[in-house]
């Protein structure tokens, strides 16, 4: 285990090189290239500090967002869920990382033509915005926007409705 090695400082920064270099490449447009590398941090991680661990549940929300730029979705239905369920568990529906993927998975099930399942996923975290932000802070109103809001809207939410008209 990572723990037990002499080198764990090294492995770790070895690790997070890997996730940045490869979030780089994914906002660069190079999807293969972020794949190898976050996959190799992923191998790594859970053979590490294991599946749970926060490290390896954001770098399957990376894999899962890149499987989507590769349209690779069913991969990345595999990763989305085990991040969303390790986030909630490891840190409760109210957390940045846990809403990041609930909006992840909603722009999954948007590009796959699956509407209403997006529409949960995004309501689920407005609600969650609008609850620990306010209607009216900057990430929330981003969130909305984001979203192009007619789901939002459907929901009976004052935020992108807010947004909108101040943005017209």
């Amino acid at each position: 285990m990572l723990h037990a090695t002499r080198d764990f400082h090294g492995q770790m920064q070895y690790i997070d090189l890997l996730r940045k270099a490869g979030n780089f490449d994914r906002t660069q447009g190079d999807y293969d290239l972020a794949d190898e590398k976050l996959q190799k941090a992923r191998d790594i991680l859970e053979s590490e500090l294991g599946s749970e661990h926060v490290l390896t549940l954001a770098t399957y929300n990376e894999l899962g967002m890149v499987a989507c730029e590769l349209y690779e979705f069913d991969e990345a239905e595999e990763y989305h869920p085990k991040a969303e369920a390790g986030f909630r568990k490891l840190h409760g529906p109210d957390h940045p990382d846990y809403l990041n993927v609930l909006i992840n998975i909603g722009n999954l099930k948007k590009v796959k033509g699956h509407p209403a399942k997006a529409e949960a996923h995004f309501c689920q975290a407005l609600a969650i915005y609008e609850k620990t932000h306010g209607p009216d802070h900057h990430l929330t109103l981003h969130v909305a926007a984001t979203w192009h809001s007619p789901y939002a809207i459907k929901a009976n939410s004052q935020t992108p409705r807010r947004f909108f008209a101040v943005s017209l």
